[in-house]
């Protein structure tokens, strides 16, 4: 009920009108319920490739990916305060962090290591040679950036000290694109890291163990070869647990 051809619906409202459809006249295309649709396992590998395809191709610009496509240029009561805002500020067209990390979680998710880059590129704005502003602190993430058309609020930031979105990318680094995946037994590696970052490094503290975890890239393919904890090969890709020890990780990735 929720396909709409090519990408699914963000909505279907009390009295039956489809919201996030290539049938309405504005916002007709939402970045959360592709994303979701990957998150939560909804979308089957074929439409979950579609659907961030589409993301890809229609929400995706230069200063980072935008919450939804044709934003509401007036108030609408069926779709709430996000009509109320300017198009291009926050939920209504902006570049919503929130959103953005959605979207960085479900890339890793389907091992779009390219898409990967791109997003973290935009997301941290003070290293994106596209944003021409860069205005925000470097330490601090922001609530979104502006994508107001012909304004000098273009690319700034929003809410830099008043967001939940610095949660949610920590967790996509450091579950999906380190891949420092918690279990009950331990912690396993898998990560979905940017095709250019050669080496790299995360210092991760984990049920009492800490771990200084250095990242390899020998190969093209992303795929984690071998792993060696303190001088010593792992067999496989699990890391036991280690409450009160200090770890030293190579992982070589091919």
């Amino acid at each position: 009920h929720g396909w709409d051809g090519a990408y699914y619906l963000r909505a279907i409202s009390d009295d039956g009108e489809k919201i996030g459809s290539h049938t309405n006249e504005q916002g007709t295309f939402y970045l959360n319920p592709q994303a979701w649709a990957v998150l939560s396992g909804a979308a089957d590998a074929n439409r979950a490739q579609q659907v961030m395809a589409e993301v890809e191709q229609r929400l995706e610009t230069d200063i980072g990916t935008i919450g939804v496509e044709n934003a509401y240029s007036y108030p609408q009561p069926l779709i709430g305060s996000m009509s109320h805002k300017k198009p291009g500020v926050q939920e209504n067209g902006g570049v919503y962090l929130h959103s953005a990390a959605f979207r960085l979680v479900a890339d890793c998710m389907l091992t779009r290591r390219e898409a990967v880059e791109r997003n973290l590129t935009q997301l941290l704005a003070v290293i994106n040679p596209e944003n021409p502003i860069n205005d925000g602190e470097p330490y601090v993430f922001s609530n979104c950036y502006f994508t107001i058309q012909n304004s000098y609020r273009y690319a700034t930031c929003g809410q830099s000290w008043g967001t939940g979105s610095a949660g949610w990318i920590f967790a996509a680094l450091a579950t999906h694109v380190f891949g420092l995946k918690p279990d009950l037994d331990g912690l396993t590696i898998d990560p979905c890291l940017p095709p250019s970052w050669a080496t790299c490094r995360v210092s991760y503290d984990f049920r009492g163990a800490h771990y200084d975890i250095t990242y390899r890239q020998k190969g093209l393919n992303g795929r984690v070869d071998n792993i060696e904890v303190n001088g010593r090969r792992m067999d496989g890709t699990h890391l036991p647990l280690a409450t009160g020890e200090k770890l030293n990780v190579f992982v070589t990735l091919v």
